[in-house]
């Protein structure tokens, strides 16, 4: 593919100060292979790995046991933001359908939780790595019933009650 870079070479560097590795740079081109594959990977995994004193780092090529980042919803997005970059620089016509399905998880996340929008996101993708015609763009309404529904307070909040509205009426 003309545009893609194939992960073994560092990018040329930008005009700015500091040139930013593309995403995925630091995994595996196992780990790369699988994703862009349509395989499910945890996107915690897709994380720099974090010594015991909290300093990020490049995972080594050691086969070592792979510790995931804690499961919170900052930790979340960095990953699904690699995940998302990987995915979009092979296949453009995805990237727009990825960052909807970011929008709709944030919007799980601010009616239902943290937990609830990470679930969401865990079940869609993992129904997207066994069907090849997944669209990200929509809400799978089974997976949202299921994973984010019952986690919604309810009683609303007057901000619930507003990212609800506009959802249904398409804003």
């Amino acid at each position: 593919m003309t545009g893609v870079w194939d992960g073994d070479a560092r990018p040329a560097a930008s005009s700015s100060a500091v040139a930013d590795d593309p995403p995925g740079y630091h995994l595996s081109k196992k780990v790369r292979a699988r994703i862009l594959d349509g395989y499910y990977v945890d996107v915690l995994s897709l994380l720099p790995s974090v010594d015991h004193e909290g300093v990020s780092g490049v995972r080594k090529r050691k086969r070592k046991p792979v510790h995931l980042a804690d499961r919170t919803f900052a930790n979340w997005a960095r990953g699904f933001a690699e995940y998302a970059g990987m995915v979009a620089a092979a296949y453009p016509e995805r990237g727009w359908q990825l960052i909807r399905h970011w929008s709709y998880v944030l919007l799980a996340q601010s009616l239902a939780g943290d937990t609830a929008a990470m679930a969401y996101d865990e079940a869609c993708r993992k129904l997207a790595s066994e069907r090849s015609t997944w669209r990200w763009d929509t809400i799978y309404q089974p997976v949202w019933l299921i994973k984010v529904g019952p986690n919604i307070p309810a009683t609303s909040t007057p901000e619930q009650k507003k990212l609800m509205g506009q959802r249904a009426s398409g804003g």
